[in-house]
């Protein structure tokens, strides 16, 4: 912490990376630094990071209410580059078994950058181009790993560099180890069907897209057989009721208030949990792994569906 004499406090939260290039000098009082030059790369250790759940509130306080933003959540990764580095660095965060389970862009700055890793697995596509995101939609993020041990590897252009890091529970929290595993379990199976959902719900909206541009092709014609107009009605209707079914599952799954991952990750105004699932939660993501098997069947069974449409369509497919 340095204070200018009422013009300023600067607060520096890790001096880890520079402190063994820092030299200060005293002299009549005043101290001046001076940083030795540093011709390479360099990763620090990162501190141990602590697996927790902010305590989420919308409140209704009006200006009543005045806070500081909250240090960055996760692990922060500090590291100082010589030169600028084109198209950055990159991380990879690797479990005790040695599997991948995070890749992570930096900024390739000369000088001081940070990188934050939010404890999560990594994400699944977003492309909402073509996915109907769900209401209350809790995101693509992964779910968060299992607490332990991880080696987190810098690669900078063919240098590399490698450090430690720990991932601690929240031991205020009294969560049991057998029941941090099975949160992690379940919610790896969540993720897969999360996954699933989302490429098959776009998958479904493409469809659904391409069966109302077909009607609307058909209804602004000049001479089409009404037949075939209710005929290529009939079939868009069949899309849309598959395209709704995948719109329901990625709701029960993605919804933060009401869907099964808001349960475990919380949202804007709720809280998840750190424990491990219940029998009911159990049970809902069985039914859910159901409906979109049965969803899935349907989807495939799209395919004649689309094929005479396209038929029926002012260009003959």
């Amino acid at each position: 912490v340095a204070g200018t004499h009422g013009r300023g406090i600067y607060v520096l939260d890790d001096i880890g990376l520079i402190s063994p290039y820092l030299y200060v000098e005293f002299e009549s009082g005043a101290a001046t630094g001076t940083v030795t030059e540093i011709d390479e790369p360099i990763f620090t250790p990162p501190r141990a990071a602590t697996m927790f759940l902010y305590r989420n509130d919308v409140p209704s306080q009006g200006q009543g209410m005045f806070r500081a933003v909250n240090p960055a959540y996760g692990a922060w990764f500090d590291y100082w580059l010589p030169d600028a580095v084109d198209g950055g660095v990159r991380f990879e965060v690797s479990d005790a078994s040695g599997a991948v389970v995070r890749m992570l862009d930096g900024p390739g700055a000369a000088g001081l950058n940070r990188v934050i890793w939010d404890l999560r697995h990594d994400p699944i596509p977003h492309d909402t181009t073509r996915y109907d995101v769900p209401n209350l939609d809790s995101g693509p993020d992964g779910p968060f790993v299992l607490p332990g041990e991880f080696t987190v590897v810098l690669t900078v252009g063919d240098e590399r560099r490698q450090q430690d890091l720990t991932v601690r529970p929240d031991e205020r929290l009294r969560v049991s180890e057998a029941d941090r595993l099975a949160r992690y379990e379940f919610t790896l199976e969540l993720h897969e069907l999360k996954r699933l959902a989302y490429e098959e719900g776009g998958a479904a909206y493409d469809l659904e897209r391409e069966a109302t541009e077909a009607v609307e092709a058909l209804e602004g014609a000049g001479d089409v057989d009404e037949d075939d107009l209710e005929r290529a009605r009939e079939l868009a209707a069949e899309i849309e009721e598959v395209a709704d079914e995948w719109r329901d599952i990625n709701s029960d799954v993605r919804n933060w208030w009401t869907g099964l991952l808001g349960n475990f990750d919380g949202g804007p105004s709720t809280t998840g949990s750190l424990t491990g699932p219940s029998d009911d939660q159990r049970r809902r993501l069985a039914r859910l792994t159901d409906e979109a098997g049965t969803a899935g069947e349907q989807l495939d069974g799209l395919d004649e569906v689309i094929a005479e449409l396209r038929g029926l369509s002012p260009e003959g497919g």
